[in-house]
């Protein structure tokens, strides 16, 4: 994705809605977003629904790289 932000890359560390959206904006901007999540329970939003993949999980999460370290 080209963007303002293009080459920047971005480490989320955050849960819950703040952090998040405030890097998907920048995901949105071109940067490199990847997200770190914890073993075993990964982002809270995932289990939000019937799968892992919940509709507020997504539309926070977009245009993410995801790891669990």
């Amino acid at each position: 994705m080209n963007g303002a932000l293009e080459g920047i890359r971005v480490i989320e560390i955050a849960s819950y809605v703040t952090g998040p959206f405030a890097a998907l904006l920048l995901a949105d901007m071109g940067a490199d977003v990847v997200k770190i999540e914890q073993p075993g329970q990964g982002d809270p939003f995932r289990g939000w629904g019937d799968r892992l993949y919940s509709a507020t999980f997504c539309s926070l999460n977009r245009n993410k790289k995801s790891v669990t370290l």
